[in-house]
């Protein structure tokens, strides 16, 4: 019987961590975009978003683009979502955003390692 609890528990909660993560190949539509902040570190750099890249500019102007492998999705408490961004450069070089999403507005993103900026969407 303790068998059975067990295995029961391991089920359901193997069945909340698979409807709470979802993963997927190109970004969804929430995510794309242009994204700007006001923060003066990141005085005219911006990031954008599209289905298949990620595209940084630098303070030089200059642009790096990387193409996107993978987006993980985590449900958080309220309207909060994670979203772990997979890409890859020219030289197949892998790397990884995390960020949180909340659709306010038309949407603001946080970057995990700089919480204390907000990104918005430039409205088109």
């Amino acid at each position: 019987m303790k068998v059975k609890k067990v295995y029961l528990i391991i089920s359901l909660l193997a069945l909340v961590f698979i409807k709470n993560c979802t993963s997927m190949k190109s970004a969804p539509d929430e995510l794309t975009g242009k994204w700007m902040t006001a923060a003066q570190e990141y005085k005219g750099i911006f990031f954008e978003l599209n289905q298949k890249s990620i595209v940084f500019r630098k303070k030089d102007g200059t642009e790096d683009n990387f193409c996107i492998i993978k987006i993980k999705r985590n449900r958080m408490k309220g309207e909060w979502v994670k979203f772990t961004i997979f890409y890859h450069d020219q030289e197949k070089k892998k790397f990884e955003l995390p960020l949180f999403y909340h659709p306010h507005n038309s949407g603001i993103i946080r970057f995990a390692n700089k919480e204390q900026n907000t990104w918005f969407r430039e409205s088109s």
